[in-house]
């Protein structure tokens, strides 16, 4: 092993040592670390997203490609010139533990930051089941009444897509309105969300359908995701970039988005997914009251039409089911662990409470 190979090999364990004793510290004391690293976080963040944003498409999306690809030409050359693999082993190592260092560092320590509900004066607690129910049927409500201002294909009324581009650039700017009522959206930046077109599919076939990338800022979304999600799914990604890491409360800052938006199609993809998140808690915890909340007197144009785009919905993500979907979510699910949200990919149901506290209140 020579020298230069040592000395990588070193500056890899030391990043990595720094990233675990960040993680401990935050840890252990996050909230006295608040609101000082997150603003640090999403000053950054808002840097990398102007910077980026120059670009037409993903930047992300070509540069983690090209990394692989990078490292894969790397093992050949060494293969075939008979290289030693220890050297090439340490330019894959140090340079992946820069990369981690950089995203935990930078932003992913936000998920020691304090409650949203708390930033939003939102007061959680243990809510009945008439309570659940009552959210549910209200926000299928909110969403049938959405649901009948947007476009639709006449011949099957199934949901138009609108143009992502458009609908990317209302999305980055979403939050601006919401600085002056709530102070943990201020100060973000409003650079548009951005297509994922290298991996957006591969993305869907592991059970994700967006992310958002630290290091450059940028908050992606596939092309191919539901009609129905696609403005929530940009406005949770764009809530990362605030510094947003918890899924619940992304999902929740998203619906307050969407809704405070003057676009009917934000309007009703928010309402939407509030529904479905509210109708699943439903299901999982009383599902004698779903024959009650479907009675036929409910059967309104709108819901009807809310409830044929979830089958419509449910169609489209079965096409990504599969091994690899269920390994992707082993690898979020650890990921989540890892920055202390328990439940793992459990997370993504817990703003029910949010949304439960958002109609009560």
């Amino acid at each position: 092993m020579t020298k230069a190979t040592r000395i990588r090999f070193v500056v890899a364990a030391a990043l990595l040592l720094v990233m675990v004793a960040c993680v401990a510290l935050f840890a252990a004391c996050g909230p006295a670390l608040f609101p000082g690293y997150r603003w640090a976080s999403r000053t950054l963040m808002g840097a990398l997203a102007i910077l980026t944003g120059w670009v037409p498409f993903s930047l992300c999306d070509f540069l983690l490609v090209a990394l692989v690809l990078a490292a894969a030409a790397g093992l050949v050359v060494a293969l075939v010139r008979g290289h030693s693999l220890l050297a090439w082993l340490s330019h894959v190592m140090v340079t992946a533990a820069a990369l981690a260092t950089l995203v935990v560092c930078g932003w992913a320590l936000n998920h020691y930051a304090p409650p949203l509900s708390e930033e939003m004066g939102l007061d959680l607690e243990e809510y009945s089941a008439q309570q659940l129910y009552d959210a549910t049927e209200y926000y299928w409500q909110r969403a049938a009444d959405a649901a009948l201002q947007v476009e639709r294909n006449p011949e099957d009324m199934t949901l138009v897509r609108q143009p992502f581009q458009q609908q990317a650039e209302k999305a980055g700017a979403a939050y601006a309105p919401l600085a002056s009522r709530y102070d943990v959206f201020a100060g973000g930046c409003t650079v548009r969300v951005k297509e994922l077109s290298l991996l957006g599919d591969a993305l869907l076939h592991i059970g994700s359908d967006g992310i958002s990338v630290p290091l450059t800022g940028e908050a992606n979304v596939p092309a191919n995701c539901a009609v129905a999600t696609q403005e929530f799914n940009m406005c949770h990604e764009a809530a990362h970039r605030l510094g947003l890491a918890a899924e619940e409360e992304a999902n929740f800052a998203a619906f307050v988005a969407c809704t405070a938006s003057d676009d009917p199609n934000f309007q009703y993809s928010g309402y939407y997914r509030a529904f479905i998140a509210c109708y699943s808690a439903l299901v999982a915890n009383y599902p004698e009251a779903v024959n009650t909340l479907f009675a036929s007197e409910n059967a309104t144009q709108g819901k009807v039409l809310v409830v044929c785009d979830m089958l419509d919905m449910d169609a489209h993500y079965a096409a990504y089911e599969g091994s690899a979907n269920d390994a992707g979510q082993a690898v979020n699910d650890a990921y989540l662990k890892a920055f202390g949200e328990n439940a793992g990919v459990q997370s993504y149901g817990l703003w029910v409470d949010y949304l439960i506290a958002w109609h009560v209140s």
